[in-house]
């Protein structure tokens, strides 16, 4: 009996592993595959127009040229890769005759959530966005930061918002909250679960003080999933926390205040624990990370 359940768990695990590193796979796949593709077409129209010119730069300028042009691009990409990725997680759930739906927790949440939630995400963007300027960061990581943020908002206006509010919390939250952190919370303790998820989810970020803060981000996100059980609820943070980004880089706002600062980070924890007050009552334990809407 002892080894039958042992290899049930085996078996169970590795089915569960498989399973978070297919989705995962297909999302970071298909975002690889669409910047190479770019990639080649901007360096192919690049050496057209070089060739018909004569006019040919450094290759350390051309390549920073076509990383920019790439970068510049990525709005669009995004939308692509995450079209692409939802239509694949669909016809997947299709040929195991099952509903995506049936894998995700979009429940309803209360208005109320709905503020501390925004709350939270303003504040917690406002943290962040500080806390480059006020922690002992090496001037060439702030740098290399600022560079990549200013390529990817040099994009479209439209589509970046497109991208970055809609897309990207839709597509991300989807997938590492509600496909990894299912699968791996299943044959995993939650807290390593939501870590292994919110470093996968970092790693993602590229850029090493995306992924430090992105990281971070992803285990409130993780917390906030969980202790209101529904991805309703981590997407929406997720969106406020970009649409708060996107209009601090846009309009330009100054984030160097040590006041601000603190005040931002005492909003922060204050949202957190009335999110965790407010949902007190709900054991958090395997039952937690249930993934099956309610109707």
């Amino acid at each position: 009996m002892e080894e039958k359940k042992d290899e049930k768990k085996v078996k169970k695990f590795f089915i569960n592993i498989g399973k978070a590193s297919l989705y995962t796979g297909i999302f970071f796949i298909f975002q690889i595959i669409s910047t190479f593709i770019c990639s080649i077409v901007v360096a192919a129209k690049y050496a057209i127009s070089a060739a018909m010119t004569g006019e040919w730069i450094e290759e350390a300028k051309m390549t920073e040229m076509l990383l920019e042009k790439v970068y510049n691009l990525q709005g669009l990409l995004t939308i692509i890769s995450g079209v692409i990725t939802l239509l694949t997680l669909f016809i997947i759930f299709k040929i195991r005759k099952r509903k995506i739906s049936e894998k995700l927790s979009l429940n309803k949440i209360s208005r109320s959530k709905i503020a501390i939630i925004a709350v939270l995400a303003i504040a917690l963007e406002i943290f962040i966005s500080i806390s480059l300027y006020v922690l002992p960061i090496s001037e060439q990581l702030l740098n290399e930061y600022f560079k990549n943020v200013n390529y990817l908002m040099g994009g479209n206006f439209i589509l970046v918002f497109i991208a970055v509010v809609i897309f990207a919390p839709i597509v991300e939250e989807i997938i590492f909250r509600g496909l990894l952190l299912k699968h791996l919370n299943n044959v995993m303790p939650t807290v390593v679960a939501i870590l292994i998820s919110s470093i996968i989810f970092g790693i993602g970020h590229g850029q090493i003080i995306w992924i430090i803060y992105a990281t971070l981000i992803g285990i409130i996100l993780s917390i906030v999933f969980i202790r209101c059980k529904s991805l309703t609820a981590s997407i929406i943070l997720h969106a406020v926390l970009n649409l708060t980004s996107y209009i601090i880089y846009f309009a330009n706002i100054e984030m160097d205040s040590i006041i601000v600062f603190i005040i931002s980070g005492i909003v922060m924890i204050l949202a957190l624990m009335g999110i965790m007050i407010m949902t007190k009552n709900k054991e958090i334990e395997k039952e937690s990370v249930e993934y099956i809407a309610k109707k």
